[in-house]
């Protein structure tokens, strides 16, 4: 115990401040002023003329203005993170569904380029040059479209088969060099044998 007392020389009743009086769980009321001034502890009691009580409560009121419009801020902050984590969200997905939807429209207007193109006699070997010049997106711009290349790129023609049941006959094989040259060498003899 010695030791602490040469530590610490002042000794502290830390429950005073704790408390922010004088250790009692009752606050004293106004009218409980001591005789010396209302000074607790012999503590000279600080007065301020109204020109500077006025001047510490507008530095108070700024300060606690300035505090409160930080506050709002960084609540503001906070909300408008949290929007732009939905609206992120939000523009994602719109985005998503309007390639979607692109993605539709394209494919049902090449599906009507193509039954069109057909429908007009072209070969699926020129469909895709074709379907590449086309740029309507209704049947009907397609129609005139299809119309007006037809002059330009005309449609193949499908000749019909004269014989129907004739098939195709199979080709002779080929004879090489040195089987042509028998041939005609037995060819010269035999008009020499005559």
């Amino acid at each position: 115990m010695e030791e602490i007392k040469s530590k610490f020389p002042m000794r502290l009743d830390l429950q005073f401040f704790a408390e922010g009086g004088n250790g009692d769980d009752n606050p004293p009321a106004d009218d409980e002023t001591k005789e010396d001034g209302g000074n607790e502890g012999g503590e000279k009691k600080i007065e301020f003329t109204p020109e500077q009580q006025e001047y510490i409560n507008q530095l108070i009121r700024e300060r606690l203005e300035r505090d409160r419009k930080k506050r709002e801020k960084e609540a503001e902050q906070k909300r408008l993170e949290e929007q732009n984590e939905y609206k992120k969200l939000y523009e994602q997905l719109k985005a998503e569904y309007e390639k979607l939807q692109d993605d539709i429209k394209a494919k049902t207007v090449d599906g009507l380029k193509t039954d069109l193109l057909v429908k007009a006699g072209y070969e699926p070997e020129q469909l895709d040059f074709v379907k590449s010049i086309l740029r309507g997106e209704t049947e009907e711009e397609i129609q005139a479209e299809i119309a007006e290349i037809k002059k330009h790129v005309p449609p193949k023609k499908q000749g019909i088969d004269p014989n129907p049941g004739n098939y195709k006959k199979e080709q002779a094989e080929q004879k090489g060099l040195e089987e042509k040259g028998r041939s005609l060498y037995e060819r010269i003899k035999s008009k020499r044998g005559r």
